[in-house]
Order: structure tokens, then sequence, then C-alpha cells
């Protein structure tokens, strides 16, 4: 993983309310009586843009470019 990637991971899953561990893991706690298929359709998404933010970051830090605010 490129260096700063679980701050990074961090903060944009934070936004919609999910959590990361140290391996990468994007997970949220549910219970009964949640609309499991919406939820699952944003930690989808959210893995998603997770996994494309930590390639450029990587990419970033393999060409020397600074990261974009």
């Amino acid at each position: 993983m490129p260096a700063g990637w679980l701050k990074q991971a961090d903060r944009l899953v934070a936004d919609e309310g999910f959590n990361v561990n140290r391996r990468g893991v994007v997970f949220v706690p549910a219970v009964e009586g949640r609309d499991i298929a919406m939820l699952a359709l944003r930690l989808a998404d959210t893995s998603r843009r997770l996994y494309l933010a930590l390639i450029e970051l990587g990419d970033q830090q393999s060409t020397g470019r600074r990261h974009r605010p």
C-alpha cells in the first residue's frame, strides 16, 4: 500500500459512515431492519472509490507528483 493510504482511506469511507481496517477492508455494522440492499450498493461504491483513490495515490508517489486537493 502507498504511504499515507490509511489516513486517506479513513477520510473517504468516513464520509459515507463506513469504517476501514488496517488491512484495507471497508465495513459497516448493520442491524436487522436496515435496507441491506442499499447499504451493500453504497458499500460497493465506496470500496470502488477507495480502490481507485489508492491506485492514484500509488501512481503519484511512484512518479513524484503531488496529491491533488
